[in-house]
C-alpha cells in the first residue's frame, strides 16, 4: 500500500533582526519542568528572529511552579526568579491580571487536570497553549465544557498533546473539515515504548533495554508508568474525541506492554527482577514473529465503526507495515479516509524529548498569537 509520509526534519535557524512593528504576546508558563525550560531558552535563543519573521514579541509575564508565582507585566526574566520570592498569587489572580493584557496566553506545562483552570482562562479572554494530555481525557461533561469554553475565547491549541512537535490533530481536523471520513488512524505514540519495541525486536532483553531506556532518560521516573501503557491510551483517547467519538478513558481497550501481573510484581520484588523473569517470554514471542517476516510494535488504533473503536497495544506487523521501520524514539501516525482509502497520510518524526515537545508547543503559541 503506497503512502503520501510526512518527515519532520530539524528547522535550520534563520537570521533575522528584530522588526521595531512586532506585537506584544504575554505568556504565562503554568508548569516550568524541563519542557517549559527548553522552551525559555527558545524564546532568549529565537525571539528576535520570531519577532522579524511573525511581527510578534512574546514576552514571559508571569511563571506559576509548584513554589509559587511569579508576576512583572514588564516581562520577567526566568533565570533571576531564585532571587525573588514568589507572590502570594492565586490562579484567579494570575487570570485576573493577565486578562489585562491586550494578547494574554496561558501556556500549561504541567501533568495535573487543569480543565477547570481552562474555563477561567478562555472567559478571562486568555489563549490557552498546552502540552497536557490529562484536561483532554478528563469525563466527557468536564471535556465538552472545557473545549466550549474555549471555543468561545481566543482558542485552545494542543497539537502537542499526541505527537510533541508533529503535526497530528491539525491534518484530522482538516480532513473533517472538508467532509471527509475517517476510517482508522493508528500509531506508535510513545518513543519510550517504541524504543522498548525496537531493542526486543533486534534481540535486546526486555529488562536490559528498560534499562538502556532509563540511562537515556526517555522513560518515566517510574518506567511502570510507561509499560502499564496509559499514556498511549490516553493520547488514543484525544485522537478519538476530535473523531467525534463520545468516549471515556476506561472505554479504550488496553493491553499494557507487559502485563498487570507483571507491574505488581515489579512493584512487589523490584523491576529488574520482574522484567528479566518476563523477558525470556517476549524474546521468544519476537524470535517466533521475526520468522513469519514481522516485527512487534506497540500502537493504537482507532477504527470509528467498531464495536470498541479504540485499541492500545502489542500488534505484530509485517515488514512492509509503516512502523516496521521505526528506529528508537521515533512517533508515527497513519490516517485513513474515505477519499484516500488506497493511499494513508502517514506523519513520522521524532516523538519524544523536551527539545521536541517545546518546539511544537513555540508553534502552538505561534498560531495562538495569529
Amino acid at each position: 500500500m503506497s503512502a503520501a509520509v510526512i518527515d519532520i526534519p530539524p528547522a535550520p535557524p534563520r537570521l533575522l533582526s528584530r522588526s521595531a512593528g512586532s506585537r506584544r504576546v504575554d505568556l504565562w508558563l503554568f508548569g516550568c519542568g524541563n519542557v517549559g525550560r527548553a522552551l525559555v531558552r527558545m524564546l532568549a535563543t529565537q525571539g528576535a528572529t520570531i519577532a522579524a519573521r511573525e511581527q510578534v514579541e512574546l514576552r514571559v509575564v508571569a511563571i506559576t511552579n509548584t513554589k509559587g508565582s511569579w508576576f512583572d507585566s514588564s516581562g520577567l526574566d526566568p533565570d533571576s526568579l531564585g532571587e525573588i520570592s514568589p507572590a502570594a498569587l492565586s490562579f484567579a489572580d494570575v487570570v485576573r491580571r493577565m486578562s489585562s493584557h491586550a494578547h494574554p496566553v496561558l501556556v500549561d506545562l504541567t501533568a495535573t487536570d487543569s480543565s477547570e483552570l481552562f474555563v477561567q482562562a478562555a472567559e478571562a479572554g486568555l489563549a490557552i497553549v498546552t502540552a497536557n494530555k490529562l484536561p483532554f481525557v478528563a469525563p466527557r461533561e468536564v471535556y465538552q465544557r472545557m473545549q466550549e469554553s474555549a471555543r468561545g475565547g481566543r482558542g485552545l491549541f494542543y497539537e502537542t498533546t499526541v505527537g510533541a512537535d508533529l503535526p497530528v490533530l491539525a491534518p484530522l481536523a482538516d480532513r473533517l473539515r472538508s467532509g471527509d471520513r475517517i476510517l482508522r488512524v493508528e500509531g506508535s505514540l510513545s518513543g519510550t515504548l517504541g524504543l522498548l519495541s525496537d531493542a526486543v525486536s533486534r534481540g535486546i532483553a526486555l529488562d536490559a533495554a528498560v534499562l538502556d531506556a532509563q540511562a537515556q532518560g526517555t522513560t518515566e521516573p517510574d518506567p511502570c508508568e510507561d509499560l502499564s501503557g496509559n499514556d498511549v491510551a490516553r493520547k488514543a483517547l484525544i485522537l478519538a474525541r476530535e473523531l467525534g467519538l463520545s468516549l471515556e478513558l476506561a472505554d479504550v481497550e488496553l493491553e499494557g506492554f507487559v502485563s498487570a501481573e507483571v507491574l505488581r510484581d515489579a512493584r512487589g520484588r523490584g523491576l529488574s527482577t520482574a522484567l528479566g523473569a518476563e523477558a525470556p517470554r517476549l524474546s521468544a514471542r519476537v524470535r517466533g514473529l521475526a520468522k513469519a517476516g514481522s516485527v512487534l510494535r506497540y500502537l493504537a488504533a482507532i477504527d470509528p465503526s467498531a464495536a470498541r473503536p479504540v485499541r492500545v497495544g502489542l500488534v505484530a506487523v509485517a515488514s512492509d507495515h509503516p512502523a516496521a521501520s521505526l528506529r528508537g524514539t521515533e512517533a508515527m501516525v497513519t490516517v485513513t479516509t474515505e477519499r484516500t482509502a488506497g493511499y494513508p497520510l502517514t506523519i513520522r518524526g521524532p516523538g519524544a524529548g523536551s527539545q521536541v515537545t517545546a518546539s511544537g508547543v513555540l508553534a502552538d503559541i505561534l498560531r495562538a498569537a495569529r
